[in-house]
């Protein structure tokens, strides 16, 4: 069906995003879904592989940037560093199985609503 509200602004687009990531966040985080960082399932980047790009970045930045790599406290700061990142950019939502198990049913008539629908 058509939708009511003329969504193509970013403005508006930006304050329902904002408005629905809220209400999303207490609805999951008050769920049965097992708790962690995400409550939703995500699918990450081997460990091996993380692993090899770390000693790759510390190799070339000791190689190119020693003195910058040195002020910024070394191979443990780059490490601590590299490991927050890898937490946060080197994974995805498993969109598959939280589709397949039903994990925001919830959500949906939330977003419905927002949009127009019945």
């Amino acid at each position: 069906g058509k939708l009511k509200t003329d969504i193509s602004k970013p403005l508006y687009l930006n304050r329902i995003a904002g408005s629905l990531g809220a209400k999303i966040k207490v609805m999951l985080s008050s769920s049965s879904l097992p708790s962690s960082s995400s409550p939703l399932p995500t699918i990450c980047v081997d460990k091996n592989m993380t692993d090899e790009i770390l000693r790759l970045e510390a190799k070339y930045e000791r190689l190119h940037f020693r003195e910058w790599h040195e002020g910024q406290g070394g191979e443990e700061s780059l490490r601590r560093a590299f490991q927050k990142a890898v937490r946060r950019k080197f994974c995805v939502y498993d969109v598959e199985k939280i589709l397949d198990e039903g994990l925001l049913d919830d959500v949906w008539p939330l977003i419905d609503n927002h949009f127009g629908g019945a």
